[in-house]
């Protein structure tokens, strides 16, 4: 008994670390999520509006009685950029459910959808919560979307086993960009996305920027224009990371290796495998689609064209072996014609 306690609460420990770390960062993050991810929004727009045509598609297919409205999760939403591509194409009588472990990140979906509304949306619910034990009903939703999220929580088969739980047979679960482990074991791409990235790094003149007001910073300076930072005293000072807007860069890479568990790590060891994910999942699923994408690694997407065909090239050489990787699966089971009407709130007892 001693020796199994020995084991489990050091894994306790580090997954209330990976917890507490994600609910700050991502929380002082929330300002500046948006701009710096931006060139990565603009490649996966793509894939997220192709999951909102693929479940429209299935609806008029016959899915279910037409009256009832669809329920689709944003899990884990952060800013909300997943939700919002969904939204403007589900149109109304759907009801999206922003989930995510931080309030603030529920504040900044609900005020992007408050100042920048949806035409003929659907309507938006948001709620705190953790991915590993949603406060929803059994079979009681029609699409789980995550978008590169998934590395960041501290025990993923409990979150794929949360998805399978709320979905209703036949459902969707649409999980986007997440880093591939076939790309960290095969070193040449490994290093050729790596170096690239590298590069791009100290070309960007964003990046310059932020080194040189942080190297001032360092020295005791005022950058020109920004006016000096204090962090404020309370009781909430050691649940900070610090700083007005933070960024990974920003971070020691102790706190990296917390804040992505599952992305980060020496050769081999980064990454998922989507096909062990998926047996993972409690039961068999249909698979729809599994791509693999961003072989060059994030440099290229400020350049897209380079990025389609270095994808197109590169992923009839080495399939499957790109930096990440999106998959569109199906729950087995009847549609939803043959699933009883279940409520969205609380959680369902075994």
């Amino acid at each position: 008994m001693r020796s199994s306690a020995a084991t489990t609460e050091p894994r306790e420990i580090r997954a209330a670390a990976i917890r507490r770390v994600n609910r700050s960062f991502h929380a002082r993050a929330q300002a500046c999520f948006d701009r710096e991810h931006r060139r990565r929004h603009r490649a996966e727009r793509g894939f997220w509006e192709q999951v909102a045509l693929r479940l429209l598609r299935e609806r008029r297919a016959g899915a279910g009685p037409a009256g009832r409205g669809l329920v689709v999760v944003d899990l884990a939403c952060g800013t909300g950029f997943a939700g919002r591509v969904l939204g403007r194409r589900l149109g109304p009588g759907v009801r999206l459910l922003s989930l995510d472990l931080t309030e603030e990140a529920i504040r900044t979906v609900r005020n992007k959808w408050h100042h920048d509304p949806v035409p003929d949306g659907p309507r938006l619910i948001g709620s705190a919560a953790d991915a590993a034990a949603l406060p929803l009903a059994d079979a009681s939703v029609d699409l789980v979307a995550m978008n590169a999220a998934l590395h960041h929580m501290p025990a993923p088969a409990d979150v794929l086993a949360e998805v399978d739980r709320v979905l209703r047979p036949g459902g969707l679960f649409a999980l986007g960009f997440e880093p591939n482990a076939a790309h960290f074991r095969n070193t040449a791409l490994r290093g050729l996305s790596a170096g690239l990235d590298r590069l791009a790094w100290y070309l960007d003149f964003r990046q310059n920027r932020r080194r040189l007001r942080r190297l001032g910073h360092s020295l005791g300076l005022v950058c020109p224009g920004e006016k000096a930072r204090r962090t404020p005293d309370g009781p909430d000072t050691a649940d900070r990371i610090g700083g007005v807007e933070v960024v990974e860069e920003d971070l020691p890479r102790e706190v990296l290796e917390l804040l992505d568990p599952h992305a980060r790590g020496a050769g081999g060891r980064a990454g998922f495998d989507p096909h062990e994910l998926l047996a993972g999942l409690p039961r068999a699923y249909e698979v729809i689609l599994i791509r693999s994408s961003d072989y060059l690694g994030d440099a290229a997407r400020r350049l897209p064209p380079l990025r389609g065909l270095a994808d197109a090239v590169m992923g009839a050489l080495w399939p499957g072996q790109g930096v990440l990787f999106s998959w569109l699966v199906r729950k087995p089971g009847v549609g939803r014609e043959g699933c009883p009407n279940a409520p969205i709130g609380g959680r369902a007892r075994a």
